[in-house]
């Protein structure tokens, strides 16, 4: 099946009654809106209309959506910055095993972003391999700059953390 639409405006594609679709159509159909405000593809460039999209996608799982929703509330671009939004499109990303995003977690507990801004370097170490086994460069350079900076000990919990799959 395809999408019928009456112009190549994202808003008045995405109002059309004329619509018929699959989930995974509509899903495609979603990304291409968010990409198209996002980087003003097609559209003026509009970051908060891109988080409007974006949320709608993340909510309905997009997994690229929820980690830019991630990265979005955490720099406060088109929104404010919200820590614990952005943590939560991270985790959300994360647990679909998206590396970006997995990776973004890392630099959370390492960079201190949350409230007290305390740098928790064994969660952080743990998000990093992680982002390792998923593929994301980089990651891997992280997890050496964190075993000059851990104990013995603190790698050792670290790994026993991943082997048991936690948190």
């Amino acid at each position: 099946m395809t999408v019928a639409y009456r112009s190549l405006d994202p808003m008045e594609r995405s109002q059309s009654s004329l619509w018929i679709f699959r989930p995974v159509t509509v899903m495609l159909m979603l990304s291409t809106v968010l990409q198209s405000y996002h980087e003003g593809k097609d559209v003026s460039r509009d970051r908060i209309e891109a988080v409007k999209w974006y949320l709608r996608a993340g909510q309905k799982g997009h997994l690229e959506a929820q980690y830019w929703l991630c990265i979005l509330y955490r720099e406060g671009i088109g929104v404010e910055a919200n820590a614990l939004e952005s943590r939560y499109w991270c985790k959300r990303a994360a647990k679909k095993n998206h590396s970006k995003a997995l990776y973004a977690l890392g630099q959370w507990y390492y960079g201190g972003y949350d409230r007290n801004m305390n740098t928790d370097y064994l969660n952080a170490y743990v998000w990093f391999a992680r982002a390792v086994v998923a593929g994301e460069p980089g990651a891997d350079a992280m997890i050496q700059l964190l075993e000059n900076q851990m104990t013995d000990l603190q790698i050792l919990e670290a790994k026993k953390i991943m082997e048991r799959n936690l948190p």
